[in-house]
């Protein structure tokens, strides 16, 4: 008479194999986590201390957000609030973020004192309605404080996109570069 064999059941259930997903999964995302931790973490350094260097320059209680422009030149723009409560932007210039010590004061504005992203959106579709508005936000150009407005229009079934730069103390109009199409 032969002999039968028994089969030995599996060792990997469906339960333990979808254990396995699961932990590969979180220690994938751990790692991913960590990665990107790694990458961002000399921009976050010098985001904080561009941060410490505005509180202390301009007087700030707190500050909201900060981030850096690059047309001409490179600039940080921080805001935040000061002692009495206004909005606050501040200007600090790349090599002022690099200093531990400021020896030359940054550019500092009150929000009120300047011309606001609601009057410059309205400026803009004012006079030219067909505009699909991109982004509006502060910069620096020609050694001032700016607002920059990206946009496009259609003009003959074709989009073609503008950057627009007005002075932030009383929006006025300073230049216009238009894209090249392609």
């Amino acid at each position: 008479m032969r002999a039968t064999r028994r089969k030995r059941p599996s060792s990997m259930t469906p339960a333990r194999i979808a254990a396995v997903v699961i932990a590969s999964l979180i220690v994938l995302l751990i790692g991913a986590n960590g990665y990107y931790r790694y990458v961002q973490a000399p921009l976050w350094n010098v985001q904080t201390k561009v941060e410490a260097q505005a509180m202390k320059a301009a007087a700030l209680k707190e500050t909201s957000d900060s981030y850096t422009y690059v047309w001409d030149e490179t600039v940080w723009i921080v805001e935040g609030k000061d002692e009495q409560g206004d909005d606050v932007y501040v200007w600090l210039n790349e090599e002022q973020a690099e200093q531990t010590d400021i020896t030359k004061q940054p550019v500092i504005r009150k929000v009120k004192e300047g011309f606001t992203k609601d009057q410059l959106k309205e400026k803009l579709l004012s006079s030219k309605p067909d505009a699909d508005l991109e982004h509006i936000k502060l910069g620096w150009k020609d050694g001032q404080p700016v607002w920059e407005l990206f946009y496009s229009r259609d003009q003959s079934g074709t989009n073609f996109y503008y950057y627009d730069f007005y002075r932030y103390s009383d929006g006025g109009y300073i230049i216009t570069y238009s894209l090249p199409k392609q």
